[in-house]
């Protein structure tokens, strides 16, 4: 894991660094770390999303908090169809947004991420206030999280 943070601070040399591959990358490293191959990653990322050296950590950290509990507990020890959707889109000239979602088990109904005190959903929380983001809880069949932020800060 510490490889992945490694690579999110590697990159202070440069104003913006494009987003997708990194995000590609890292994916596929946290695929491997975890050895769970049996999970389908689908990407729907928009060409050339650039984003501030100063956004990158923060978004990396979130990335890999929601894909870890993801992996960890959105499954069902039985399920064999494991999927997750990563989508990057531009929504303007300095916004972005990041949707993770997995057709897994689902969060618990009426759990409310924005005042839930675990230590996952406080550090998402935390680091999206980071890069003047929020994180929104979409319906879904499994985990749908959507982080909208600013492309630099």
């Amino acid at each position: 894991m510490s490889i992945i943070y490694q690579k999110a601070f590697c990159v202070k040399s440069v104003s913006s660094i494009d987003v997708c591959d990194f995000i590609q990358n890292n994916i596929d490293r946290l695929i491997n770390i975890y050895k769970c191959r049996d999970v389908e990653v689908v990407f729907d990322l928009d060409d050339d999303i650039l984003v501030s050296t100063d956004v990158l950590s923060p978004l990396t950290f979130i990335l890999n908090e929601i894909i870890s509990n993801s992996i960890h507990h959105g499954y069902s020890p039985d399920q064999t169809d494991k999927k997750l959707y990563i989508t990057l889109k531009n929504t303007g000239d300095n916004t972005a947004y990041l949707i993770v979602e997995d057709n897994g088990i689902g969060l618990p109904l009426g759990l409310d991420i924005s005042s839930n005190n675990s230590l996952g959903f406080t550090l998402i929380n935390i680091l999206s206030s980071q890069i003047n983001g929020t994180v929104t809880r979409l319906d879904s069949m499994g985990t749908c999280l959507k982080v909208d932020f600013s492309k630099s800060i």
